[in-house]
């Protein structure tokens, strides 16, 4: 990771956080970042990340991970690591390539006439029924 990457890092994570800062906190990280304060300022804003409770994005998460393996002091990184695990976000389950089937198997389906056996059969609301009544099969 080249020092234009933690430079990229440190502002795509201050972008990701910035929503949930205050506004002193955003200024004073902001300034810091721009004073060209980069890994102060990651470590800052993960700080931030975990008071808050937001979660990173697996990707960013993927990012700020590499930076804590190469260039974080060795007695700060199991405090970052521990850290980052606790502020990422579950990744997103991929949609499965076949669409899901939201209709119950065929045992469990009501039984439906079929069409020939619904057109055999008459619907009949004789005033002497009372209610309406299915009469048996037509013969034409």
């Amino acid at each position: 990771m080249r020092h234009g990457d933690v430079v990229n890092l440190a502002w795509d994570l201050a972008d990701a956080v910035a929503p949930t800062l205050t506004k002193l906190t955003r200024t004073t990280l902001f300034a810091t970042l721009g004073a060209g304060h980069a890994e102060d300022t990651i470590e800052a804003l993960l700080r931030e990340c975990g008071v808050a409770h937001q979660c990173l994005t697996p990707e960013l998460a993927s990012r700020v991970r590499i930076w804590v393996e190469h260039y974080v002091c060795p007695v700060d990184r199991p405090t970052l690591r521990h850290l980052v695990d606790s502020i990422t976000a579950p990744p997103v389950m991929p949609r499965p390539k076949t669409p899901m089937r939201l209709v119950a198997s065929k045992r469990d389906r009501p039984r439906v006439p079929s069409a020939d056996r619904a057109h055999s059969h008459q619907v009949s609301s004789h005033p002497e029924a009372g209610e309406w009544s299915r009469l048996g099969p037509t013969r034409g």
